[in-house]
């Protein structure tokens, strides 16, 4: 075997474990979320889906103050979820620069099943904050005891933005199990960070 060979050998191998690695990387992600059944991953990417298609169409900089809906997937029965935009333009200017990490919190927290799974939410935290609260989301038995456990809850409303500090934004999110009629709220605070993006600081359950 002459070295262009085995050069082209070595690169050949080193490609196929690099393509083997990302698959390992993926299948760790998915088995990260396997607390969910299939049905509840294809609920979980159909909210998110929602959530990013239509915050972002709400958030834009011509939005005025008001009640807005966020446009659901077709094949989704759910009421539109409503972003009810501040009539602060601090607060506004805040909350259209947090919704990208909101979208994702919410998407997340919607569809927890056990304690463990509020662990994924910490991708998302301030650094050196860890969601460890258990029982603290909105599918837990303590806050919906009818609602159909192989499905997320679904997000009503997202509203009540204020600012306590000028790097702090706080915000309410209305959860609803449209077959039990369940509903309850969580309210959030985000926290500006160096880099200019908003992260999770705590959650808890809110009237």
């Amino acid at each position: 075997m002459n070295s262009h060979s085995a050069a082209l050998i070595s690169v050949t191998a080193k490609q196929s474990m690099l393509k083997f690695s990302k698959r390992a990387i993926g299948l760790a992600f998915v088995i990260s979320l396997a607390a969910c059944s299939t049905e509840q991953l294809h609920k979980f990417n159909q909210d998110l889906a929602a959530l990013n298609g239509g915050l972002a169409d709400n958030s834009s900089p011509t939005a005025k103050p008001g009640t807005m809906a966020v446009n659901a997937p077709s094949t989704d029965k759910t009421a539109p979820t409503k972003l009810i935009v501040p009539n602060d333009t601090r607060t506004k200017a805040a909350m259209d620069a947090a919704l990208p990490n909101v979208k994702k919190i919410l998407a997340i927290h919607q569809c927890v099943k056990v304690d463990e799974g509020m662990l994924q939410l910490n991708y998302y935290t301030v650094s050196g904050v860890s969601i460890r609260a258990y029982g603290n989301y909105p599918d837990h038995q303590w806050f919906m005891k009818y609602h159909d456990k192989n499905k997320c809850v679904g997000v009503q409303a997202i509203d009540s933005w204020t600012m306590p500090a000028m790097n702090a934004l706080q915000f309410r999110a209305v959860y609803f199990a449209e077959d039990s009629g369940e509903t309850v709220n969580f309210g959030y605070l985000m926290k500006k960070t160096e880099d200019g993006s908003w992260k999770l600081e705590s959650l808890e359950k809110t009237s």
